[in-house]
């Protein structure tokens, strides 16, 4: 090698080892896809990035179209062309009606439309005038909007009992609702590119002149006007979109060819995973059987719940602080503990000591800061968690109260959709507190994020069998995190959950209400549940215990027609206090056992996404993909594939392949560093043909995956429950599968009939196994 050769691979090496991607980009051809969309965000009033619109509307739409939404604050420099590398579009969709500099902002918005990102206004854009009152230079204006291919004119329509509504598109509109009454006021824009795509137009008194773009998308980017994206009440408490976000993103971002990382399924079927927090460990249940021995409601939950599903994984995360013996000593407490993490598939987290209620109290804490709150807190022998929760709450005033462990996500929707000006802030501790009584349920002494963290861990692992660790870290309170918290979990080597709180259902009837897949934080990253606990069906745990049992409307909306959501059973250990919850909770978990799922570990789906988020998705010239550092995130899917399949002899660590409302999803192999996938085109959907074996689906995980002969495979596999496979391959006749332990001993076995176009199917275990090698045989080879 020359040296100035070894120079170039040292310096390769040295920039990129942690991403892993430099030598192959130079040798391979493969160059990363950018997939991030970067909003912007006025924080001069204070207001933190996850209660604007972006956040809580966009955000989610884009996670399911392959998309990752970063937000930039306005009192920062724009960033530079070089720092936007992995950027495919900005997103401006602000709060605001005015910002200190609109002319900088529209400069390297005209710059970055230039140089190929795509640029995305809903709503009326801050460019008019700026703080002072000074009026933006007409030719910026023109400028950029004319890189949209569309042009402003002076005119509002602000009477608009004589305008019509025209060149509708049924795929980008009448989304959720449909336009009735009288129409939002708007400002004229006419298209002056021919690429630009109309989607809805406003006419007035039937006159062609008049013709107003309301929706448009062009090779730049997309247009949608102020009022004409979502409906909303007055009150602002309903919220419905007007568009399809996920059609219009994907025409605005040009995403329709793009591999989307999927962080909702595993092994081509939906993931299942259930987390419960610990409120409630030590309240005495109110249900007949168990009252009457005065047990508690973390005893039923043993003995109805985590006893009786074991195919059922359920990561168990108690609050410490209910170990601790200021509380008063109650040897049934730790006792259940115990039990509980002694069964195979419950996983450990920890729910923090105290129970924080509001985390941002806590970023700059000081002792004198919650002395005035010390008078409020619960007797610590105080043996009810509920009612210590429950008093800590003001419940006499009548402003709207944050859920206990919820992410005040609905309330700030609230706030949204009716354009209020006040935020929650989270510099004034004042305002923050008083929506509750303390900023947190326990009182042992001075806050200490180590015991919150480190020493909660400890606590909860003393009750744990040897070996077995917290994996993983659930927030209480109010869920939303300061960022030293959530980096002082990763570093104790946890992953983190909780938050977001998706309800799609009658009540809540908009993917408005469904969470993304989590939150930046600084440098961290907080994972958001997947779906809503029992407190937001229980009016606060105040009445209609029964109402946890409406989760399967969220699961079935948010499964069809799109998978947006793996299905998630998250609830609190007060569930075993009543029978009617109890009831609520077994009507979920047998119908999770109705459907065919993966399940998986909690920590695990967190791991998941924090794979789908940090992966490097990589194209060659050819069309190929390539995922790299995509930690446990296993499925990448294409959308509008039904006559799409794998190209097996040109892909690598490629499981197999499912069509699925009409998207093609892609099983990886879990053990492959960096898989490859090649498509080609193929004129039927369905069960497609391949000369190889491949994974159609499988309730279990599934990695390193070998063709020992033309007739045989082999791979390592392991979950929770009976082993579901369905595999597609060229043999016919019989087959034989066995399921080998690690030493090498068959401890389960099936021969059968290779079905209709070489489709083979079989289980393992009826109660579940651990898992093993599995190795399949064509009986008949000629």
């Amino acid at each position: 090698m020359l040296p100035y050769q070894f120079l170039i691979l040292l310096l390769c090496f040295s920039i990129f080892t942690q991403k892993g991607f430099c030598e192959q980009k130079t040798v391979e051809g493969f160059t990363s896809e950018p997939r991030t969309i970067l909003s912007l965000h006025d924080d001069s009033k204070n207001s933190p990035y996850w209660f604007d619109k972006p956040h809580k509307l966009a955000e989610m739409p884009l996670n399911h179209i392959g998309l990752l939404l970063r937000n930039h604050n306005l009192s920062q420099p724009l960033p530079s062309l070089s720092q936007m590398k992995d950027v495919r579009g900005v997103l401006l969709w602000m709060s605001t009606d005015r910002i200190a500099d609109p002319n900088r902002l529209l400069r390297w918005a005209i710059d970055i439309i230039a140089a190929g990102k795509k640029l995305v206004v809903m709503g009326t854009p801050p460019f008019d005038i700026n703080l002072k009152g000074e009026t933006t230079p007409g030719y910026l204006m023109d400028r950029f909007w004319g890189r949209l291919g569309l042009k402003p004119l002076s005119e509002w329509v602000r009477f608009t009992h004589k305008v019509q509504l025209i060149d509708k598109n049924p795929r980008v509109m009448d989304f959720e609702r449909t336009f009735s009454g009288v129409l939002p006021s708007y400002k004229k824009m006419v298209a002056t590119d021919p690429r630009v795509k109309v989607h809805l137009t406003a006419r007035q008194f039937n006159k062609p002149e008049t013709d107003t773009v309301l929706v448009a998308t062009g090779p730049n980017g997309g247009y949608v006007a102020e009022s004409f994206a979502l409906y909303t009440t007055p009150e602002g408490d309903f919220i419905q979109w007007y568009i399809n976000p996920f059609n219009f993103f994907a025409k605005a971002f040009a995403t329709d060819k793009l591999a989307k990382l999927d962080a909702t399924t595993m092994s081509n079927r939906r993931i299942y995973f259930s987390h419960i927090d610990g409120d409630g460990w030590r309240n005495l249940t109110q249900i007949d059987e168990y009252s009457k021995d005065k047990k508690l409601s973390s005893e039923v939950i043993l003995k109805e719940i985590l006893e009786k599903y074991p195919d059922l994984p359920v990561t168990v995360a108690p609050i410490a602080g209910d170990f601790d013996e200021r509380l008063g000593q109650n040897p049934s407490i730790k006792k259940i503990a115990k039990k509980a993490f002694a069964l195979k598939h419950v996983e450990i987290g920890s729910h923090t000591y105290s129970h924080p209620l509001f985390w941002q109290f806590f970023e700059e804490y000081s002792e004198d800061k919650e002395q005035q709150y010390l008078w409020l807190y619960p007797q610590l022998k105080e043996n009810d968690f509920f009612q210590q929760l429950k008093s800590l709450l003001d419940m006499g005033r009548t402003k709207k109260k944050p859920q206990m462990d919820t992410g005040a996500w609905k309330q700030a929707l609230n706030r949204i959709a009716s354009n209020e000006n006040e935020r929650i802030k989270g510099n004034n501790d004042q305002e923050v507190i008083m929506e509750y009584r303390t900023p947190r349920a326990y009182y042992f002494g001075p806050y200490s994020l180590a015991q919150e963290i480190a020493e909660s861990v400890k606590e909860i692992e003393k009750l744990a069998p040897e070996g077995k660790k917290v994996k993983l870290f659930q927030w209480s309170g109010d869920t939303l995190p300061y960022e030293d918290a959530i980096l002082a979990v990763e570093e104790a080597g946890m992953k983190n959950i909780n938050g977001g709180d998706s309800r799609f259902d009658r009540q809540f009837p908009s993917i408005s209400w469904v969470a993304p897949l989590g939150r930046r934080v600084g440098s961290a990253w907080q994972t958001y549940s997947s779906n809503s606990n029992e407190n937001t069906y229980t009016e606060l745990w105040s009445s209609n215990f029964f109402g946890f049992k409406h989760l399967v409307k969220t699961v079935h909306n948010t499964g069809t027609p799109l998978r947006l959501k793996p299905f998630n059973v998250y609830y609190h250990m007060y569930s075993g206090e009543k029978t009617s919850s109890l009831n609520a909770l077994r009507f979920n978990l047998d119908y999770a056992r109705s459907l065919p799922l993966t399940p998986i570990a909690a920590s695990h789906f967190a791991s998941v996404v924090e794979g789908a988020i940090g992966a490097d998705l990589q194209r060659d010239e050819k069309g190929r993909w390539r995922i790299v550092d995509r930690g446990a995130l296993n499925t990448v899917r294409f959308d509008q594939a039904l006559f799409t399949r794998v190209d097996f002899n040109k892909s690598e660590g490629v499981l197999g392949q499912k069509h699925h409302q009409g998207s093609l999803y892609i099983a990886l192999d879990k053990d492959h560093e960096a898989p490859i996938i090649a498509l080609t085109d193929h004129p039927n959907s369905g069960v497609l043909p391949s000369g190889r074996p491949y994974m159609v689906e499988s309730s279990w995980m599934v990695g390193s995956l070998s063709f020992p002969t033309p007739h045989s495979l082999k791979f390592n596999s392991h979950g929770y429950g009976s082993g579901e496979f369905v595999w597609k391959t060229p043999w016919k006749g019989q087959f034989e599968a066995s399921l080998i332990d690690d030493v090498g001993d068959v401890i389960d076995h099936h021969v059968g009939n290779i079905g209709k176009n070489g489709v083979l199917k079989f289980s393992f275990g009826s109660k579940g196994l651990p898992g093993g090698r599995v190795e399949i045989k064509n009986l008949e080879t000629d």
